[in-house]
């Protein structure tokens, strides 16, 4: 009975790290995206040094985060010990999520940029429809 326990611990621990290796790759995917379109925000509102040096800030946290989420992801594969190595790669994880949070915040600050300029300029869209029901600003 106790060796039936164990094995299904071990089981389930090999799962976790299989669901946490699928997890790295989502927020690395999630990442990729952000830094891409940080690129082209910054690239494209050059203009707006407050919010590019405001942006750049959280941009170069999100990279710190980042590479260090990445050398303790390392340090997480090299444990031989499979509980050493879950646990290892849960503090990854809140690494990676800081990174993504870092990055969430300079994208806002382009998305309340574009918000406040269109407010400025009184700007409208035109009216659009979604499943037959038209939208009107």
């Amino acid at each position: 009975m106790m060796e039936e326990a164990n094995d299904l611990l071990k089981s389930s621990i090999a799962k976790q790290i299989e669901v946490a290796e699928l997890s790295v790759k989502m927020r690395q995917d999630n990442y990729d995206r952000n830094k891409k379109s940080l690129g082209l925000l910054m690239n494209g509102n050059r203009n707006n040094m407050d919010i590019i040096e405001r942006a750049e800030i959280y941009v170069s946290e999100a990279e710190r985060a980042w590479r260090m989420a990445k050398e303790m992801l390392e340090e997480a594969y090299a444990q031989e010990n499979k509980e050493a190595r879950l646990g290892a790669m849960g503090n990854t994880e809140e690494k990676e999520m800081i990174a993504i949070s870092n990055q969430t915040k300079a994208i806002m600050l382009f998305n309340n940029l574009a918000g406040n300029e269109c407010e400025k300029s009184n700007c409208r869209f035109p009216d659009s429809t979604r499943n037959g029901n038209t939208i009107r600003n």
